[in-house]
């Protein structure tokens, strides 16, 4: 029971310390931890994450907080512009299982500027990011 209770008190710590990085700055400007926590605000929560952050995966997982296992998908290293075919390839198989408009048909693409670009120039991109909407 102790070491539940030392869990669940780590645990609620570890959220603090992510809920503190959350403000947004006074500047106006915007910073990772802000805009993802504010996506996770505005997005259903079985929303299905393509990321492709790279050196701020970490942030972004901690404050996008998908817990749903399969919600959040990442390539883990390499592959420039995989997300883009992903997040494609995550909505055509999420509505296969579920049916369009069911559970996990909402995917999202979560990328820096430079991944966004080496998608763009994908065929992928071209023909089906406004048919799909991701």
């Amino acid at each position: 029971m102790n070491q539940r209770k030392n869990r669940d008190t780590s645990y609620t710590a570890r959220l603090e310390s992510i809920n503190e990085q959350v403000k947004q700055p006074s500047d106006g400007s915007l910073n990772t931890a802000y805009l993802c926590a504010e996506i996770r605000k505005a997005v259903p929560e079985d929303t299905i994450f393509a990321i492709e952050a790279v050196t701020n995966a970490v942030l972004v997982a901690d404050h996008l907080r998908a817990h749903i296992p399969g919600s959040f998908i990442n390539c883990g290293g390499g592959g420039l512009g995989w997300s883009g075919g992903g997040a494609l390839g995550i909505k055509l198989a999420s509505e296969a299982l579920e049916g369009p408009g069911k559970r996990n048909s909402f995917a999202k693409l979560l990328a820096t500027a430079h991944i966004f670009s080496a998608f763009q120039r994908a065929s992928t991109g071209w023909q089906h990011a406004t048919r799909y909407r991701f």
